[in-house]
């Protein structure tokens, strides 16, 4: 259970990252010795060698001595560190010595307790399969890491506040940091003073553009390494980060590069940083609600494959247009995807709702109308019955949603947010929420939307998840409250 917990926290928690890592990595090729054990064997007796399969007990005396040190010898090569490794050929080089190491210390150990019982033939191709698993193993794991960490929507999204010597070493030492995925988005110079290129990252403006740059640039945390010849007041600009919903992590002004005693409180390799939070989901809960996400949003996709010709032929036959409506909205911290759902409205009325804002029911930045002149009749029926968000199951399989959080607005609601509001946003989006199930449409005012969101972010627990899920089930059946 360990190995996952840091894939769904998705916050800077690097250090722990690499600990979940390393112990799902273990994990793993704890069994792949058993494994290459069981297919030396089958090996032997495809080809006829049965005098060289040894029995059940001392191949199983054979993995758990194998198993103990192996591990250590992987361990020892560095293939357990914290840093990147520079190339594949390197991660196959460290694993050809490790399983080296480990075989000569096997036949060391034969050799000197004479066990007749483990053929030596057996000892080297279950060696030989061990290396093949390893080098399998570890190439997957580098590309999925190294596609997490190219990628876009897994990736955290990092922006530096600093410049100068300290801060291009923080840049270079993130650059090797292992983690699930994180970047670099660009940086920010302390003043226009002291502009100059930080690790070849972008140069985004000055600190005192920090708002702006976090308003419009999909941003998760943000760095501060500031200078400590001439230090200012960054408390306005942790409070905007608070505000806003973004983690922030701070490289203290004592940090020197060149120290052989550097401070640890938190550390990204040897640089030690205070680390502040916005959201402190409980990892195993995180976990449990990745697994309720994808085995639920499978069963929904199923069920949207079954619904999705009768659903079809009555939009079709109520109204000329497609039968998916795709609209951008903001996910997590800001990040854009198309949100799917079953088109409830007549395709020449779906344009932006700006003739309509003199009849918004809603106070804020948000738009509802109950009696909106632009659903279809089929419409009515697919919102009464919340069959217009099936679709969104291809959301949450993709990542771009989860079945409960907050819901994703259009991007003309954000253009509207006070600061305030972002912090909405620091949380995976969700189908369903504390608004659908406190009231839905009931609720006019933007403020109490925001104040409900806020409330499940702050006090987030798996267990509530669950119930959401369940009253979701409920106000559906019961047609509470959707229009």
């Amino acid at each position: 259970m360990l190995c996952w917990k840091a894939y769904f926290i998705k916050v800077g928690m690097y250090r722990k990252e690499v600990q979940l890592l390393v112990g799902l990595v273990m994990a793993v090729e704890v069994l792949l010795v058993p494994l290459a054990c069981a297919m030396a064997r089958g090996s032997l007796a495809y080809f006829g060698v049965a005098n060289d399969i040894p029995g059940d007990v001392p191949t199983l005396v054979h993995i758990l001595f194998v198993v103990a040190i192996n591990n250590i010898a992987i361990l020892k090569t560095g293939l357990y560190s914290s840093r990147w490794p520079e190339s594949y050929l390197e991660i196959l080089q460290r694993i050809a010595l490790a399983v080296f190491m480990s075989m000569v210390v096997t036949m060391a150990v034969l050799f000197v307790v004479d066990e007749p019982d483990l053929p030596r033939r057996f000892i080297l191709v279950s060696f030989l399969f061990l290396f093949l698993l390893l080098a399998v193993f570890r190439g997957g794991v580098n590309l999925h890491l190294g596609w997490r960490r190219n990628g876009d929507r897994f990736c955290r999204h990092v922006l530096v506040v600093g410049s100068g010597r300290r801060t291009d070493f923080v840049c270079k030492e993130l650059s090797v940091q292992r983690s699930l995925g994180h970047k670099i988005v660009g940086f920010l110079a302390i003043d226009d003073r002291k502009v100059h290129c930080v690790y070849g990252y972008p140069f985004l403006g000055v600190m005192s553009d920090l708002e702006a740059v976090l308003t419009n640039h999909s941003v998760d945390e943000v760095l501060f390494v500031p200078d400590k010849e001439d230090p200012q007041d960054i408390a306005p600009f942790l409070t905007i980060c608070e505000t806003m919903g973004k983690d922030y992590i701070l490289v203290p002004y004592m940090f020197d590069p060149s120290s052989d005693k550097p401070l640890r409180a938190d550390t990204i390799q040897s640089i030690p940083v205070l680390i502040k939070h916005m959201t402190t989901p409980n990892p195993s809960g995180m976990l449990y609600k990745w697994i309720m996400d994808y085995s639920l949003g499978f069963l929904g996709f199923l069920i949207l494959l079954a619904i999705f010709p009768f659903v079809a032929v009555a939009i079709k036959l109520d109204s000329p247009g497609p039968v998916l409506f795709r609209q951008p909205r903001a996910g997590k911290n800001g990040r854009v995807f198309s949100m799917y759902k079953f088109r409830s409205m007549a395709v020449d009325l779906n344009a932006p709702p700006t003739r309509f804002d003199t009849k918004n029911e809603m106070n804020g930045p948000i738009f509802k109308l109950k009696k909106d002149p632009r659903i279809t009749r089929v419409g009515w029926f697919l919102r009464r019955t919340s069959l217009d968000e099936f679709p969104q199951f291809i959301n949450v399989l993709r990542g771009d949603m989860s079945l409960v959080g907050p819901r994703p607005p259009t991007q003309e609601e954000v253009a509207r947010y006070r600061l305030d509001h972002f912090r909405r946003l620091s949380f995976l989006p969700g189908i369903t929420g504390l608004w659908q199930v406190s009231g839905r449409s009931r609720i006019k005012d933007f403020e109490d939307i925001v104040k409900l969101d806020l409330e499940y972010i702050d006090g987030w627990r798996f267990m509530r998840d669950v119930k959401i899920i369940l009253k979701t089930v409920w106000v559906v059946l019961q047609g509470d409250g959707a229009y």
